[in-house]
């Protein structure tokens, strides 16, 4: 066990009052809790505007939750062999009052918060299992479906339940159901607790899967302590693979270990039938992005799995602008 200390603080200006100071280093040692642990702060400017723009975001999300107004979008998981849609992994989207929906990215700073993190948890479960269950009953088979959780889900202690509540609503195995975690929430620092999380996770069925793999600190070597089922292939390194040698041998790589490792691997954000071809070559089996479709809503989406539609989905084809060729 090692003890660490996170601090903030604030410098006393010429003229400004000892109240104001305090509550400037409070403000440093409140952000230094989210992003510096065990380290000390300065309140500046930057931290002041980071602070600010948590705060927005938090009354946003909380007005959004008061009005019901967190929304599941959908985006399809691809076979790159079939061009058949296998799945879908559930984003959450805040309905704007104009009609309009805001991206995960854009109230991202809200997830700080514990609270409002497993509460929008469980609002994505429950809306999740009426579009679930209203598909299946227009004869839609969803295959899988992903959830995205966080730290805050799984310190709550509650996931297993909360999961196999919803598993059971839905009509899915657990089989079915793929939890996706962040490289960050995989290496948080409350680790040890998380990954025996995911130990029963996966031992009663569910899957587990390594988000954004590459672009975080999770090495290789963390598999081999915590198995996961599968890893998505950030799209930073997808859409490179064209135009950066360095990239593509990176996507090459991840995707022969995993094999080897018997994990499956999603790639993400698959944009034209070039990026599709080449991860066919390299062996990746599953993709999505928008070549297939960008996160929809639950209607939408009901409308793209119809197998009137499922079958219009282009199969990746070798493409002349093979690895051996490219620049």
């Amino acid at each position: 066990m090692l003890p660490l200390a996170t601090a903030g603080g604030a410098l006393c200006q010429a003229g400004m009052r000892m109240d104001v100071t305090r509550h400037q280093a409070d403000i440093a040692l409140y952000h230094a809790k989210d992003v510096a642990k065990g380290l000390f702060q300065i309140f500046d400017d930057t931290v002041a505007t980071a602070i600010t723009a948590r705060f927005d975001a938090i009354r946003d999300v909380t007005l959004a939750l008061a009005e019901n107004r967190i929304v599941p979008f959908y985006q399809p998981v691809v076979d790159l062999e079939t061009g058949t849609f296998v799945g879908a992994e559930a984003l959450c989207r805040i309905r704007r009052p104009d009609g309009s929906h805001a991206s995960a990215a854009e109230f991202f700073e809200a997830m700080h918060d514990a609270h409002i993190a497993s509460e929008i948890t469980s609002r994505m479960l429950d809306q999740m299992v009426s579009d679930l269950v209203g598909w299946r009953r227009g004869g839609i088979d969803i295959g899988h479906i992903a959830i995205n959780v966080t730290a805050a889900d799984f310190q709550a202690g509650v996931l297993k339940e909360r999961l196999l509540r919803f598993a059971d609503r839905a009509g899915l195995e657990p089989q079915k159901v793929i939890v996706e975690v962040t490289e960050t929430v995989y290496l948080e620092q409350r680790a040890e607790s998380i990954r025996n999380a995911i130990i029963d996770l996966r031992a009663i069925g569910f899957k587990i899967a390594l988000d954004d793999f590459g672009t975080g600190y999770a090495a290789l070597s963390h598999l081999l302590k915590v198995k996961v089922d599968i890893i998505k292939i950030d799209r930073s390194f997808t859409k490179l693979m064209q135009s950066d040698n360095g990239a593509a041998a990176i996507v090459e790589g991840m995707v022969g270990i995993a094999r080897r490792m018997d994990i499956d691997v999603i790639a993400e954000g698959v944009e034209t039938s070039v990026d599709a071809a080449l991860l066919k070559e390299m062996g990746c089996k599953l993709a999505q992005g928008y070549l297939y479709s960008k996160a929809v809503d639950a209607k939408t989406y009901a409308t793209l799995s119809l197998p009137a539609n499922s079958g219009n989905w282009r199969q990746p084809t070798r493409h002349k602008a093979s690895r051996s060729s490219r620049r």
